[in-house]
């Protein structure tokens, strides 16, 4: 596979990850919030740090030949992640912020703050995904419940706080970020606006990497309008 095939792929990961971002936002930030949405919103969470599993191996394939071809059929976290760091085939992506430092005439400058993603905090994501596991699948669903109600408002509060805590964290980590290799192919991606679906963005030199066809459809995904109005939701 090629490198624009593996780009395209990129992005369609990118904008899957969006949609369970902005879905588990929606869920987050409500109006009310029961204990089906806090497993409905770790559902997500879960699904979202598979996809950056999935980027780093998506990576990795575009900067070496030889990624063994195993790891194309893993879905576990922790097998993607620590696999290419055996193998020495992982490679790395940063956060990036692009600010506007100076307007002119006929073109504006930008300046571009990149931060690596370390691995204590890919670790820190292979325990979020580890955890979203064992209160999905592994912690009893018949088991003791909360009660009273004040009890039950209290535990819900607390479960809340911590799955705001993480998604923030992680939103901030994928929603623009940056890729270098050791060939000619640099790469920064911005998911663009939180109240539509619209395609992340690459921003790349001229010449590198076609993705102008995904071949993906959003609303297939996508549990939320075309346009999300975030004044009904508690930011």
């Amino acid at each position: 596979m090629d490198n624009n095939e593996l780009a395209k792929r990129y992005i369609k990961v990118c904008w899957i990850i969006k949609i369970r971002l902005i879905s588990c936002r929606i869920g987050l930030w409500g109006n009310s919030f029961s204990h089906i949405q806090f497993e409905n919103c770790l559902l997500q969470i879960r699904k979202i740090i598979e996809g950056y599993s999935q980027l780093n191996l998506l990576l990795s394939h575009i900067e070496f030949e030889d990624v063994p071809r195993k790891f194309g059929s893993y879905y576990e976290v922790p097998r993607i992640i620590n696999g290419l760091r055996k193998a020495e085939r992982k490679q790395r992506l940063s956060r990036a912020r692009i600010e506007l430092v100076a307007e002119e005439a006929n073109r504006n400058i930008w300046h571009m703050n990149l931060e690596e993603v370390t691995d204590d905090e890919e670790d820190r994501l292979i325990d979020i995904w580890r955890k979203s596991g064992r209160w999905l699948h592994e912690e009893s669903g018949f088991g003791t419940w909360p009660y009273p109600e004040a009890q039950a408002h209290y535990v819900l509060g607390q479960n809340l706080n911590a799955l705001r805590s993480d998604h923030q964290w992680i939103w901030n980590l994928l929603w623009s970020h940056y890729a270098s290799f050791t060939k000619t192919e640099v790469f920064c991606v911005q998911f663009g606006e939180k109240d539509y679906l619209e395609k992340p963005i690459l921003i790349k030199p001229e010449g590198q990497f076609d993705v102008t066809d995904v071949d993906f459809d959003p609303k297939f995904l996508g549990d939320m309008p075309d346009k999300i109005d975030w004044s009904f939701y508690d930011d």
